[in-house]
């Protein structure tokens, strides 16, 4: 990884996206490696850099030109890792308790059944690309080059796809009784 101009970085600022391109190809190995250091999960640290570069994309103008931008990138990321640490530990507490293959109460059954009744019709929402990416991924498994050579885009646009996807799910979902429990046994078990 090599530093990049501060000429970049405040073009970066100034919402110049071919320079947040650049941005993105010289530190995104970076927040790879800063996220599966803490995680220890591949899929999780890719969430990881793309969740830290929509950040970075939206605060782009509290961007300190003076300051290390590795320093500033590295404190972001790691504060996104912990997050989903503690939201990981949260999940695996609920896990514990709760399977969802011997859920014994009729009502959590109903409930499950309606959360995938909305999920599925929130996914349905979704502009086309975004969600043909995120069902190809969350669904039926594949890998973001394969979804990549199916739609014929690159890479880099899935992973943009998949990450806008979960946002909006995110937002949507937030503040509902599905918001946590639910929505981490449907993505884990699905």
């Amino acid at each position: 990884m090599h530093s990049l101009s501060k000429d970049i970085i405040h073009a970066v600022k100034q919402g110049d996206r071919k320079a947040f391109e650049i941005f993105y190809n010289t530190y995104s190995s970076f927040v790879y490696q800063v996220a599966y250091k803490i995680l220890r999960d591949p899929y999780l640290a890719e969430e990881v850099v793309q969740e830290t570069f929509v950040n970075l994309w939206v605060n782009k103008e509290y961007i300190d030109q003076s300051k290390e931008i590795t320093s500033f990138i590295f404190v972001i990321a790691k504060r996104i890792c912990l997050n989903n640490l503690r939201k990981l530990k949260y999940a695996n507490t609920y896990l514990t308790q709760v399977s969802v293959q011997h859920i014994n109460d009729v009502q959590e059954k109903i409930e499950y059944s309606e959360f995938e009744k909305s999920m599925i019709s929130k996914v349905a929402l979704l502009p086309k690309q975004q969600r043909i990416a995120f069902e190809l991924s969350r669904f039926e498994g594949f890998t973001h080059q394969q979804i990549a050579d199916k739609m014929g885009v690159s890479p880099h646009t899935v992973k943009n796809h998949i990450a806008q996807a979960l946002a909006y799910l995110r937002k949507s979902f937030r503040a509902t009784k599905y918001e946590i429990p639910l929505l981490i046994i449907f993505f884990l078990f699905n």
